[in-house]
């Protein structure tokens, strides 16, 4: 695995919102539905932080990009990566330099004023931690040019931390758009992945499983595709192996941001009513003649919605996914 978790912010309720992301509910973020760029989703951290938990073990690479809109001239923490043990490190900017911080020390500062106030900006960083110092390093650009370098060998972190544990974006009155997290494993999306833009895309036709029962009508895709979930509504699925599919919104090649899809990250809202049904659930792919279910989850019982996540960094070909094959691809949920 090497795409661990993108994000547009695309959500309509803070109680979405924090199925994917931890906040303090007495400092909860700012959803911003149309002030993203492409006048997409976005979120403003006001008081506090957000925070992705992550697990990735020594030796591994953590790479993080975020777009963010700045108003203010003062400090901005667009990155903040935590660790098991108690270091951590941050990439904070204003209008006039950018600074790389291990704990409260800072290892490497540049001056450098092209953080535009008030104009999208596009920050990412990578990070390896290790108990030997020989394997730290830690790499940050800004608007797709490299501006700090710490060759490994540095002194970066505490070496009592053996693992990364999360990603947090910190306040400041900031706009943030377009987030992603990946590590070092695997052949693709291994390493900096630059600007990029996630693009929400919902189910517009019915796929070649049907086994559910909608809650209205005859539709399928018509009851799952809403903006947030509404309790009742959606397609029942009730024994092993039931399936649903569906065909997504079609994509255009001119609307591919760079010309380049990085991956698709399937998302699905379950609710396992009464203790009843089946414990579990894969998401599920068919690209052509192939057909394949992704990792297992299981589905908590509760009676609100359960998020969730499953990446696909290639098509079931092992070839980088295009506008074509995601519109002939069909995306669902299979009952284990």
């Amino acid at each position: 695995m090497a795409l661990l978790y993108i994000d547009g912010f695309e959500y309509t309720s803070i109680d979405q919102f924090l199925k994917r992301w931890w906040a303090n509910r007495n400092y909860l973020p700012i959803l911003l539905p149309t002030s993203g760029r492409d006048n997409s989703g976005a979120v403003m951290v006001t008081d506090f932080i957000i925070r992705k938990d992550v697990y990735l073990p020594v030796g591994v690479d953590i790479i993080v990009g975020v777009a963010f809109r700045s108003t203010i001239s003062d400090q901005v923490t667009p990155i903040f990566i935590g660790t098991n043990g108690g270091d951590y490190f941050t990439v904070n900017l204003s209008s006039d330099y950018i600074g790389l911080f291990s704990g409260y020390s800072n290892i490497s500062t540049v001056l450098y004023t092209p953080v535009f106030l008030n104009e999208w900006n596009y920050v990412e960083l990578k990070l390896q931690i290790s108990p030997s110092i020989a394997a730290n390093s830690c790499v940050v650009r800004l608007n797709g040019v490299e501006v700090i370098n710490i060759p490994e060998g540095s002194d970066t972190a505490n070496l009592g931390s053996t693992r990364i544990t999360d990603v947090e974006i910190w306040s400041n009155s900031t706009v943030y758009d377009d987030f992603y997290i990946c590590d070092s494993t695997g052949s693709t999306n291994n390493d900096f992945l630059g600007d990029c833009k996630v693009k929400l895309i919902r189910p517009a036709a019915d796929g070649t499983y049907t086994d559910g029962t909608p809650s209205t009508g005859t539709s399928h895709y018509s009851v799952v595709n809403g903006a947030s979930y509404t309790p009742g509504t959606g397609v029942q699925l009730s024994a092993s192996g039931e399936k649903e599919s569906f065909y997504m919104t079609q994509l255009t090649t001119s609307s591919i941001f760079n010309d380049t899809i990085h991956g698709v990250q399937l998302s699905s809202t379950i609710v396992r009513y009464d203790g009843k049904g089946v414990p579990s659930a894969a998401g599920l792919v068919i690209d052509g003649e192939n057909e394949a279910e992704l990792d297992t989850k299981i589905i908590p019982y509760v009676t609100t919605s359960t998020s969730t996540i499953q990446i696909l960094s290639t098509d079931l070909n092992s070839a980088p996914w295009t506008a074509e094959s995601i519109n002939s691809a069909q995306f669902g949920i299979v009952i284990k």
